[in-house]
């Protein structure tokens, strides 16, 4: 409800082969929980957990993700999230992670991360 953030982490992904921090590529949360989930072009989708009263950004969990990360989505029971990754930005050629195959990648949410029906 807020237009300015709450949290911010300085370079959540690391220094790029280029010069500066990975820029961060896709975001979303896990519904109904406190979990945020981000990605970029450095190897790792990484999992924040978000205190609003500490006005903080913790991270919890990462899982190997090769490539960019061009989109995120999390499954409506929030068992598993899809990640959408590829060579390349999915905005422009800047850089290209030639290892990284063009696809999805499926990464199984941990038990306590599942939305509670």
């Amino acid at each position: 409800m807020r237009k300015k953030p709450l949290a911010q982490v300085a370079a959540a992904h690391g220094n790029a082969s280029w010069g500066g921090a990975c820029w961060l590529t896709a975001m979303t949360t896990v519904p109904f929980s406190d979990v945020a989930i981000s990605g970029s072009c450095d190897g790792a989708l990484r999992f924040w957990h978000c205190n609003e009263a500490s006005r903080s950004l913790q991270q919890v969990l990462s899982a190997p993700v090769k490539g960019f990360v061009n989109g995120l989505v999390v499954a409506p029971s929030g068992r598993f999230a899809v990640a959408a990754v590829g060579q390349e930005h999915r905005l422009g050629r800047w850089s290209r992670v030639r290892e990284a195959k063009n696809g999805c990648a499926v990464v199984a949410l941990p038990a306590e991360l599942h939305r509670k029906s």
